[in-house]
């Protein structure tokens, strides 16, 4: 007899567990099966405009800015987007209440959609806000793939008898929903 009966114990139960345990077919067709839903938040426009300033001048001025910018510049993220949201806002220290216009242009600065709000007249050393977002669901949600430029207009009305250095700033981003599989 042996001086250690443990392991003739462990030499009979070592092949016996290997002819029970159990083994599953890989299945390579599961990758055929992958999904992803990744939702993508980036910057799109960030531009600041300075308002001139004249005294005794009555009229309508309006500033505008265009700026390139290239949602979709590969065909990957053109196949797989599913939704998009483009968010605007406007920041202005002008003491008259403005209009603001976004137009989303493509190579052919063709309008392709445009977006209207209005910005309320800012306090004297404050900083006064608006935003607008557009969305575009599954249904329009290709158009966004041919718009390489964004330019906005901002009309101030009755600009004369100004003396203050104003500004109007742009700042937007996007958040865009893909689907992978």
């Amino acid at each position: 007899m042996s001086r250690f009966p443990c392991i003739r114990i462990l030499y009979l139960l070592f092949p016996a567990c290997m002819l029970m345990s159990c083994v599953k077919d890989v299945d390579f067709d599961q990758v055929n099966e992958f999904e992803m839903s990744p939702v993508v938040e980036s910057s799109l426009v960030y531009s600041t405009l300075p308002v001139p300033v004249w005294d005794s001048i009555p009229f309508t001025l309006t500033v505008s800015d265009t700026a390139r910018i290239e949602l979709f510049s590969n065909s990957f993220s053109v196949d797989n987007l599913q939704r998009a949201e483009l968010y605007f806002e406007t920041l202005s220290t002008v003491s008259q209440s403005l209009s603001v216009e976004m137009h989303l242009l493509d190579d052919n600065y063709t309008v392709l959609d445009e977006l209207s709000f209005s910005l309320p007249a800012a306090s004297e050393g404050e900083e006064e806000q608006a935003s607008a977002e557009l969305v575009y669901d599954e249904d329009r949600v290709n158009m966004l793939t041919d718009v390489t430029r964004v330019i906005f207009y901002v009309t101030i009305p009755d600009f004369g008898n100004r003396n203050e250095e104003a500004y109007v700033k742009l700042r937007s981003r996007g958040t865009f929903y893909l689907y992978i599989e």
